[in-house]
């Protein structure tokens, strides 16, 4: 009976071995090799070469998958490690047979960009956040910023002799705090060489499931002061 158990298992090791001898390789050819991780990165395979394309399979190493509910060439990946290994198949009797194997390059989110700049014709101080040019092209929809709380402080002049009445004031600071990205400047009180520091406290990232995500503490954080010359 041990011999018979042997030799059951060897014939199947032979088989599976046969399966994937006679199943030649192709090259997929997937859309991209790169990825960010915990985000929704869409892959696209091409099928050209194949004529059975309802049998296809994905095993995944390093992340999770979604299939597309139309098209079995598109799929979804979240990484969830350093690195992600495809291997894509045809599935026949219970066993993935190999087409083409791919281990994906996973990257970390970059930080978004933050600039400010003040229109002195309308008074208006208007401050940006930007996703990194192509973290927003490969996964747009993991890529959306949104700012929510923005310090603007007005430093004074000090009060100066035998100077011109705009810079005679005793006030020293006007702080306050904002969750507009466009801020009307004639809520203070601006006075000809004021400083205006504008400090961003807080930034959220929206995700592929609209989930917000406070990114604040993983981002440089953005100061920056403007003279009032006018």
């Amino acid at each position: 009976m041990k011999r018979i158990g042997l030799l059951l298992v060897f014939c199947l090791v032979m088989w599976v071995d046969s399966l994937f001898a006679q199943q030649p390789k192709v090259d997929l050819k997937p859309s991209r090799t790169v990825l960010y991780k915990n985000c929704a990165n869409e892959v696209i395979y091409d099928f050209s070469k194949l004529s059975d394309t309802l049998n296809i399979r994905f095993q995944v190493l390093g992340g999770e998958l979604q299939l597309h509910p139309r098209y079995m060439s598109r799929v979804r990946f979240f990484p969830i490690e350093n690195s992600v290994k495809v291997v894509a198949g045809h599935k026949k009797d219970s066993i993935i047979v190999p087409l083409d194997t791919i281990t994906f390059t996973v990257l970390e989110i970059p930080p978004p960009k933050v600039t400010a700049k003040i229109d002195t014709a309308v008074s208006k101080l208007t401050v940006f956040v930007d996703a990194d040019s192509l973290f927003a092209k490969e996964v747009p929809k993991d890529a959306r910023y949104r700012i929510e709380g923005i310090t603007v402080n007005v430093i004074y002049p000090p009060k100066m002799k035998q100077e011109p009445i705009a810079y005679i004031d005793s006030r020293k600071s006007e702080v306050r705090r904002f969750t507009s990205l466009m801020i009307d400047l004639s809520e203070f009180s601006l006075l000809k060489g004021c400083a205006i520091e504008v400090v961003v406290n807080k930034i959220n990232r929206i995700n592929y499931q609209d989930k917000v995500i406070d990114v604040t503490n993983e981002i440089p954080l953005y100061q920056r002061t403007f003279t009032i010359n006018y």
